[in-house]
C-alpha cells in the first residue's frame, strides 16, 4: 500500500531534467530581459503624459 504512495522524491524529476531545465530557464529569462530593454528604448521619449485620451 505504502508503494503507491506519491512523495516529493517519487514525483521529483531527475538531475538531468533538472538542470536542462534551468538552462532554458536561464535562456529565457536572459531573452526577456533583452526584449523588455529592447522595447523600452524604442519608444523611449516618444510618449508623453499629455498624450493620453481623458
Amino acid at each position: 500500500m505504502r508503494a503507491n504512495n506519491i512523495t516529493i522524491y517519487n514525483a521529483a524529476a531527475g538531475h538531468f531534467a533538472m538542470s536542462v531545465g534551468l538552462i532554458w530557464w536561464g535562456c529565457g529569462m536572459v531573452l526577456a530581459i533583452g526584449y523588455l530593454m529592447f522595447v523600452y528604448r524604442m519608444f523611449r521619449g516618444k510618449v508623453t503624459i499629455s498624450a493620453g485620451h481623458g
